[in-house]
């Protein structure tokens, strides 16, 4: 089952997917997308996670649309936002 998550964005949307783009890839995971929409796969000793992006303005809307039958939207959505955070 699907769940959203929205992250407000803090810098500009070019930095803020170059970012994610380098934290996703250096996980194992792959990206495809630019400053307005894209697709993400998160690879995870569990399984993987996929989604994907939508930004408008200053907020950004992710979308997981597969993940893990274990894994919470909890632990998901709070380690995407650690991941920016530290980004």
């Amino acid at each position: 089952m699907s769940f959203k998550m929205n992250v407000s964005i803090k810098q500009d949307a070019e930095s803020l997917v170059s970012k994610i783009r380098e934290w996703i890839e250096q996980e194992g995971g792959d990206f495809s997308g630019d400053t307005n929409s894209g697709c993400i796969v998160i690879k995870t000793f569990m399984g993987t996670v996929k989604g994907h992006y939508v930004v408008s303005g200053n907020d950004c809307v992710l979308e997981i649309t597969e993940k893990p039958f274990l894994v919470s939207n909890g632990i998901i959505e709070s380690t995407i936002k650690d991941a920016l955070e530290k980004t």
